[in-house]
């Protein structure tokens, strides 16, 4: 090939790529949409504020022709780099080796339509690879689905990072007050802890980088300045509409975590409030402006009610939130214990409350400034200990607090011993790493564990699959299922692979459920990805949902699999549509750890 046309390809190949060299990024996994990954720092290992989310791709540090390097948007000294196959932040140093360790390859689409994979420059062949809570560099396994999917991240645009996202805005000047409606409709201004919520969009004139910000409640509305004052209106197709609902979202220099909004028809023009109401006005050097005009994307979690969780601790990697036998709750290894996110029980805007999935009369409740699981009671007290706010990356990317209604500022937090405290909030690194939490995701924990799959009804029997393909259940057939992520990417479900084949998977086909070789088709990822229900029918036992047909289950009828409609009432669907999960010698692991809070 001539030097012209490894040129024209590769100029090629830059068009057609879906980022741009010299702009800022975010990494979003292919497990967990909608969040950024965190790059732990090898500078300050014990300080989580040198983490970094956001990178400039820069032309590779190794000179090398196709290869990019990934410099911190805050730090331009500071570079991702894999050093024993480990990837974190490093201080630049100018040797051949940290050139070479910090340059990579962007593989796009290598396995997914939207995704790019990264490859080192260095160790062709090994890719970064997203294995919770770490990055690692790891050969490839092209082979192996989770690998793939672990190795698959979206660039996602900072400009654009809260595109697609709903949010409520907090003001610095008064935090407890988010921006809102005044009562006529149309007024927009600060209000006490307001639940008006908006959907980043792309902004409506189509300038690059800007953003739009329509209301949760009316899809065909949208913030928008009218004579220098912010209004909420009716969707218009004109120019001045558009130009009027579009903004740039800046960076906050004086604040972190906070941001400013500028108008695109008025260049250095912010919305600010004055007297609570927000209005547009020139920039000016003066800190009550600066104040005034700065707000605090918050995502409040009440997207997540129906869903259920459990909550692993930012401070200690695998222990999560667990309930003792004395009703007290502390942070337990590897703890079963799983919460529904409900409506707030006092009735609070944007609160929620944690219900026990094992026992839905229960809820964690603080009293006394102690975090316990108490039966619901309809009182008042009991109602506000149990309502919490989810204050969503708060602290860090990725993990959630909840802060008490009942005394604003303060939080869950964990303690040297384990036990959870609802505590007042304090500006220290280590307090905020004991009041953050991840959500696990319902039946997450499963995620590449193997088990048999016993039948409630038929404890001698397990699922296994026929030669045509069926699965039935049988006696004496130690077949074992892997748990994955879900083949389609939904929230709160699995898919579930033969474990000594892992590109082989239930799905439901003509409602049958068959072992598959995977296909890279949409139905066949809806087909073959459920929804783990803990306890549905009985304590111990787990169901299957379908994520392509709601409300039908893997059930057995005369030993054979298949899908069918749930019928709650008829308790032989539900003792067929229960499974135990069992290890290969036979004992079971979970269903029996997994008892009901008496």
């Amino acid at each position: 090939m001539t030097l012209l046309a490894i040129l024209v390809s590769f100029f090629i190949a830059f068009c057609e790529a879906g980022w741009n060299m010299e702009e800022n990024y975010s990494f979003e996994p292919f497990y967990t949409p909608q969040q950024s990954l965190c790059i732990k720092n090898n500078i300050r290992p014990d300080d989580a504020s040198m983490d970094e989310t956001e990178f400039k791709i820069v032309q590779g540090l190794n000179g090398m022709i196709n290869t990019v390097s990934f410099q911190s948007k805050k730090n331009s000294s500071i570079y991702i780099r894999h050093q024993n196959n480990d990837v974190k932040t490093y201080q630049f140093e100018d040797s051949a080796l940290f050139r070479n360790e910090s340059s990579f390859f962007i593989r796009e689409r290598k396995y997914f339509p939207d995704y790019v994979s990264i490859e080192s420059a260095c160790y062709r062949g090994r890719y970064l690879r997203y294995q919770y809570p770490v990055l690692v560099l790891n050969e490839e396994k092209a082979d192996m689905d989770f690998y793939r999917r672990e190795t698959s991240f979206k660039l996602r645009p900072s400009d654009l990072i809260y595109i697609g996202y709903t949010y409520t805005f907090s003001s610095y000047t008064y935090q407890d007050y988010r921006i809102g409606v005044k009562d006529d409709g149309v007024l927009v201004g600060i209000k006490y802890m307001s639940a008006d919520e908006y959907v980043v969009t792309k902004g409506l004139n189509g300038q690059n980088g800007t953003v739009s910000f329509q209301s949760a409640k009316d899809s065909n509305k949208y913030l928008r300045h009218q004579n220098f004052i912010l209004k909420l209106h009716q969707y218009d197709n004109t120019s001045l509409f558009k130009n009027d609902a579009s903004f740039f979202v800046r960076e906050n220099q004086y604040f972190n975590d906070f941001v400013a909004f500028e108008s695109t028809n008025y260049p250095n023009y912010f919305l600010r409030q004055q007297n609570f109401n927000l209005v547009l006005q020139s920039e000016m050097d003066l800190e009550s402006y600066i104040m005034d005009a700065s707000f605090q994307p918050l995502q409040c979690g009440t997207n997540k009610i129906g869903y259920s969780f459990s909550f692993e601790s930012y401070n200690a990697f695998q222990y999560r939130i667990g309930v003792n036998k004395d009703l007290t709750v502390s942070l337990i290894y590897m703890g079963v214990d799983e919460f529904t996110i409900v409506k707030g029980l006092n009735g609070q805007v944007n609160s929620v409350s944690f219900q026990s999935v094992a026992n839905e009369s229960m809820y964690l409740c603080e009293q006394s400034s102690i975090l316990r699981m108490v039966s619901f009671v309809n009182t008042a007290q009991m109602k506000n200990g149990a309502s919490f706010f989810i204050r969503e990356k708060k602290y860090f990317p990725g993990y959630a607090s909840f802060e008490s209604t009942r005394n604003s500022g303060y939080f869950i937090a964990t303690q040297n011993d384990g036990s959870l405290l609802v505590q007042k909030e304090i500006s220290l690194i280590a307090f905020q790493k004991s009041a953050s939490f991840r959500l696990v995701p319902h039946g997450e924990r499963y995620i590449g564990l193997s088990y048999q799959l016993a039948s409630y009804n038929y404890p001698t029997y397990s699922i296994s699959v026929k030669p045509d393909n069926t699965t039935a259940i049988v006696t004496g057939d130690q077949v074992m299922f892997t748990f994955t992520k879900s083949l389609n990417g939904r929230f709160c479900a699995a898919s579930l692979s033969l474990s000594d084949s892992t590109n082989s998977y239930l799905r439901n086909q003509s409602f049958l459920i068959k072992l598959d070789k995977l296909e890279n088709t949409v139905s066949f990822r809806n087909a073959g990805s459920f929804i783990i229900h803990q306890n549905r029918y009985y304590p111990g036992c787990v169901s299957f949902e379908s994520t392509k047909y709601p409300g039908y289950f893997i059930r057995h009828e005369v030993c054979v699999l298949k899908l069918q409609e749930e019928d709650i009432e008829d308790e032989l669907y539900r003792k067929n549509a229960s499974f135990k999960l069992i290890v290969i010698d036979d004992s079971v692991i979970e269903g029996e750890e997994i008892n009901e809070i008496s």
